[in-house]
């Protein structure tokens, strides 16, 4: 650009993705504990996400007994007039699941809860009304299960979970 001020203007917030990424890893290797910590922060984090905004679908207010007077159609959970739920979980669950495959639990019975609360973010997300952050999760789930399945298990997975998709959205 040959006008610097305005070409950093628009880029220089991006630095922030990087810092936050050389942050972590200095971090994690300062102290390999720091991965059960961020796991266990993401666990409680999706967890009381995830009771707010099925919260405020049932009931039309958040825990704190906000109403999105805004656009009511739409869940906001604790980010009342920000609608940001959706995108903010579609962020996080990925990270969350990775800290989970780094450094999984031992416990079966938090296994179990991890499992459903991957199920309940995945149709939280779908409830929120964000249909970027719904495409940004079912793509994080194509990858996976094309990471870790084989070629013949992974095209009729993708084919049941495409209808499964398909069919969801149809109905909502």
């Amino acid at each position: 650009s040959d006008d610097i001020t305005l070409s950093l203007k628009n880029t220089l917030f991006y630095l922030r993705h990087f810092i936050f990424c050389v942050s972590i890893i200095w971090l994690v290797t300062l102290d390999k504990k720091y991965i059960i910590y961020l796991r266990n922060s993401f666990f409680i984090l999706l967890l009381i996400l995830n009771l707010d905004g099925y919260h405020e679908l049932n009931f039309g207010e958040n825990l704190f007994g906000y109403k999105n007077e805004l656009r009511p159609e739409r869940l906001s959970g604790l980010f009342f007039d920000e609608l940001i739920l959706g995108s903010f979980i579609s962020k996080i669950l990925p990270l969350f699941i990775g800290l989970n495959i780094i450094k999984g639990y031992n416990n079966k019975i938090i296994k179990k809860i991890t499992w459903v609360l991957y199920v309940l973010s995945y149709f939280l997300v779908l409830y929120t009304g964000e249909r970027a952050a719904f495409i940004l999760l079912n793509f994080f789930i194509f990858l996976v299960l094309l990471a870790i399945l084989k070629t013949k298990k992974f095209f009729i997975l993708s084919f049941v979970f495409l209808i499964f998709i398909s069919s969801l959205i149809y109905l909502n």
